[in-house]
């Protein structure tokens, strides 16, 4: 199975980003330091709402940087997202008090910052409590536990539309592939996936594919080794990857 390098609305998409994109930036950049004063001046501390608003703001703040083009800070934002949801995580299951009424919402982000963890080659974070991560087990070649996981996913998921098919319900097929060791099946699930989310409307369809990359990232241990070229992959990350020493220390806060 073939796939375009990128779709026929990337540019136009792009450009219309790029336009408004100081904005989107300074706007979220506004949004989280608003949000870390709220945190300063209120008690008792609410850190899961702190922490599951700055897991959606650095997201974003981490799309525009790759809409400028700018992958080192791409790298470090998408670190900050990933490592606020470890947080709100841990908070969550402490069941600390929140006024945060989006848990459920920002939980479902759990495999895709398993995803991000692998893509930007933070391991050391997926030790982190997440051991009943289908992705982390499948990473550590830990096949009977992650094999008992996938099991558990329901079928149907070629029926269901989604924004980034980023549920694992998406992704079993992907997964099986991968431990039959089948290149084939593996590369032909990976494309399918990517021309659905392609067919996205305008302003969801121009990403990075953190999971495609984890995806990739994961079956090179399991013998497949070839890769597609596309857009929503960029190359930087089959390069070496550094998130900038100073960034991991924001994280967490006290």
């Amino acid at each position: 199975m073939k796939i375009d390098f990128k779709s026929k609305k990337w540019d136009k998409e792009m450009k219309r980003l790029l336009d408004a994109n100081d904005f989107m930036k300074n706007n979220y950049y506004n949004n989280i330091e608003g949000v870390y004063k709220r945190f300063l001046q209120t008690e008792p501390k609410d850190y899961i709402y702190l922490y599951g608003c700055l897991v959606n703001g650095f997201e974003i703040v981490s799309r525009c940087y790759f809409v400028d083009g700018n992958m080192e800070k791409v790298i470090n934002n998408t670190y900050l997202s990933a490592k606020s949801f470890l947080c709100f995580k841990e908070k969550v299951e402490n069941n600390e008090n929140t006024t945060f009424t989006a848990i459920k919402d920002i939980m479902s982000n759990y495999e895709y910052t398993v995803c991000k963890l692998i893509a930007i080659e933070e391991i050391d974070l997926l030790n982190e409590n997440l051991d009943d991560s289908i992705m982390k087990n499948l990473f550590y070649g830990d096949e009977k536990v992650a094999r008992e996981l996938i099991d558990k996913i329901p079928e149907g998921g070629d029926n269901l539309v989604s924004v980034y098919y980023n549920d694992t319900i998406f992704l079993k097929n992907i997964y099986n592939s991968i431990l039959e060791r089948d290149d084939k099946k593996f590369h032909n699930y990976i494309i399918q996936r990517i021309k659905k989310y392609r067919k996205n409307m305008v302003g969801y369809s121009t990403i990075i594919d953190y999971t495609s990359i984890a995806l990739f990232k994961i079956a090179k241990k399991y013998g497949i080794n070839k890769q597609i070229d596309v857009v929503e992959i960029p190359k930087c990350f089959w390069e070496n990857i550094q998130v900038d020493t100073k960034i991991k220390n924001v994280l967490p806060i006290d």
